[in-house]
């Protein structure tokens, strides 16, 4: 059993037959949340008795929003400093408020589209150049199993 008060200390109990007793076990949102809680208090027990109660019912969800911060983040920032700059630099050319508004959003939109094609691409090449890394790595595991070995040794060594 897996709760949270309104302190948000984490409390939890191992069932001894979770599929027993369906209505208590939690969604995997509220999994996670508790995760989270457990995380941010510092409380390492109740942390580590979490996924050992959760380990039984089903794997842990982790949350996929992080994926998108760098994009956002860089993407905003690129965003400004060019609408900034189209602005000021057509301001200075004496136009009227009306030019500018329609300069500085057509700036923001062309960037956005240009921004988004951008982190798209880079994300597939990026799998791209994962999965042919994964797959040289099965060949040469297939291939020759010991140095593969060895190879992973002295990764962690």
């Amino acid at each position: 059993i897996v709760d949270a008060d309104a302190n948000d200390d984490v409390t939890v109990a191992i069932l001894s037959n979770p599929a027993e007793d369906d209505k208590l076990l939690v969604s995997q949102a509220e999994r996670g949340a508790l995760a989270r809680k457990a995380y941010n208090a510092g409380d390492v027990e109740a942390s580590h008795a979490l996924h050992v109660a959760m380990s039984v019912v089903a794997p842990e969800n982790h949350q996929e929003e992080g994926n998108y911060i760098k994009g956002i983040v860089f993407g905003g920032l690129d965003g400004i400093i060019c609408a900034f700059a189209s602005v000021a630099s057509v301001n200075g050319a004496n136009y009227t408020t009306g030019v500018i508004f329609v300069l500085g959003f057509s700036t923001l939109i062309a960037n956005a589209i240009s921004m988004a094609v951008g982190e798209l691409l880079s994300e597939k090449a990026e799998k791209e150049w994962i999965r042919n890394e994964r797959s040289r790595e099965e060949w040469e595991f297939d291939n020759a199993p010991e140095a593969e070995i060895s190879e992973m040794v002295d990764l962690y060594k």
